[in-house]
Parts: structure tokens; sequence; C-alpha cells
């Protein structure tokens, strides 16, 4: 099976999200930092006027806390978008305007490439876990890296034999 794409930001955004429900501490972590964080500044912020017979020391640091809240409930969401847009733009070499990659998947190996910049040959050992959606796919090549594809890109023939492949070749415990 060969297949040819181009990875938009769109697609990279969805293959981060993909990842990210994969496992159970990512899902936590994600909800803790960027749901739970905002939440608890927002109730904060509305409870913020103590009661006079409050202590000093209890409203010190309380108000240090809001403060904390605050910073991390808007700094947290600019970082990560700031992060996912260079983590994209790390994908292909600056000279490059051709953002087209290449996959070549059959029962010996799987080769990725970037035309004019790299190839990179696995065996089917190296391959660890499978995710996919309707959006993208992910082949885990380790537990944080893993090769994308537009899950749209394939045909329902090349969505097939992928699926036999990865039936005969991916390990009892990937998904």
């Amino acid at each position: 099976m060969k297949l040819n794409y181009t990875i938009s930001f769109a697609d990279f955004k969805a293959a981060q999200r993909l990842h990210r429900h994969q496992k159970l501490g990512r899902r936590i972590s994600f909800i803790l930092l960027y749901v739970a964080v905002p939440v608890l500044a927002v109730l904060g912020w509305f409870c913020w006027p103590l009661p006079s017979s409050t202590p000093a020391a209890v409203s010190l640091g309380l108000g240090i806390l809001e403060v904390v809240l605050v910073w991390f409930a808007i700094s947290l969401p600019i970082s990560r978008i700031y992060e996912t847009r260079k983590g994209f733009k790390r994908l292909f070499a600056p000279t490059r305007m051709d953002r087209s990659n290449f996959v070549e998947i059959d029962d010996e190996r799987i080769l990725y490439a970037t035309p004019g910049i790299s190839e990179t040959k696995f065996s089917w050992n190296a391959v660890v876990e499978f995710a996919q959606d309707e959006k993208v796919t992910l082949l885990y090549v380790s537990k944080r890296a893993f090769i994308t594809m537009p899950t749209p890109d394939f045909s329902p023939e090349q969505r097939a034999e992928l699926n036999a492949l990865l039936a005969r070749h991916l390990p009892k415990g990937g998904k």
C-alpha cells in the first residue's frame, strides 16, 4: 500500500487530540490543566470578597492562590496554542515549500518519507500501537512518537489492507 498525502495544521491538531485521548493519564492531566484550573480561577474570583472575620493570613493566602490560578488559567491555553503551532512548524524544514509526505506499508516494513528531506524504514517490530478516527491515523513507533496520516486520504481498499496488515503484525497489547 502506498499513500502520498499532505499534513495540514488541522490534521496535526487532530493527531494531537487523538494522541491525548489514547491514555487515561493524558485525559486526566488535560482536564485538570485546561478545565479544572480555569473553573477554580473563576469560582475563586466570584468568592473573592471574604467576610471581615477572616484572618488576614488566610485572606492573603487565598489571594495569592487566586492570582496563581488566574495566571495558570490564562497562560496554559496560550502556551498550548503556541506549542501546537511550533510543533507543526517543526515537521517541515524551513526551506521546504512542499509539505507532502509518502508512506509505503507492506508485510516487511513501513517506509515513511518526506521527499527531499528524509526517509525512514521501520520494521513491524517497531510499531507498538495504532490509533485511528475519522480524521487521522496514527502508527506509534514509541510511546510518544507516531506517524500521522490523514484518514480521508485512504481509499476503502487501502483502509482494508492497512487493517489486515495491522491484524497480522501489531503486538497483542496494541490497539
